[in-house]
């Protein structure tokens, strides 16, 4: 079952600078969020609930932006904000609209940290036009997958058969 709600996905939404127009990120609205500090230290953190995997994550940029597009950006993700690993790197084209991030991740990370490393033309500030992002439920099996079972159901139903025919 596929999320589109962020506020059944997404816990908290905290960002380096200009954190009173951090919904823009999510309300669809035309703003966009503006982040200013160093260069290459601007992030965006997500927290997500418990039942819940990343399908899709995207960004939405604009190349009219010119020097406050980003550029680079490192997607990293883990179980706490002192553990993050980096699970990708993403190159953005000039003429890129939307930047694919995430994809139907298969692992459950508590934290999702989105770092804009760099901006065009060595540009300091940098303009996020929005977040996209759908999650999934998820099942209990994927919980379960660590754990060993002792009998498969075919082996059960073997069982059956070979003690019913003494």
């Amino acid at each position: 079952m596929l999320l589109d709600s962020w506020s059944r996905m997404v816990k908290s939404l905290n960002v380096l600078s200009s954190v009173n127009q951090a919904s823009r990120l999510i309300d669809g609205s035309e703003r966009c969020w503006q982040s200013s500090g160093s260069q290459g230290k601007h992030w965006i953190r997500l927290e997500i609930f418990p039942d819940v995997l990343v399908h899709r994550l995207k960004m939405i940029v604009d190349p009219a932006d010119s020097s406050y597009m980003p550029s680079l950006v490192v997607v990293s993700g883990g179980n706490s904000l002192n553990n993050l690993i980096e699970l990708k790197t993403i190159n953005i084209n000039p003429s890129d609209t939307t930047v694919p991030l995430l994809n139907d991740c298969t692992e459950y990370h508590r934290y999702i940290e989105i770092a804009i490393k760099q901006c065009r033309s060595s540009g300091i500030d940098c303009k996020i036009h929005g977040l996209i992002l759908l999650g999934r439920i998820r099942a209990e099996e994927e919980d379960l997958a660590a754990v060993p079972f002792l009998a498969s159901d075919n082996e059960e139903e073997e069982d059956e058969k070979g003690n019913s025919g003494r």
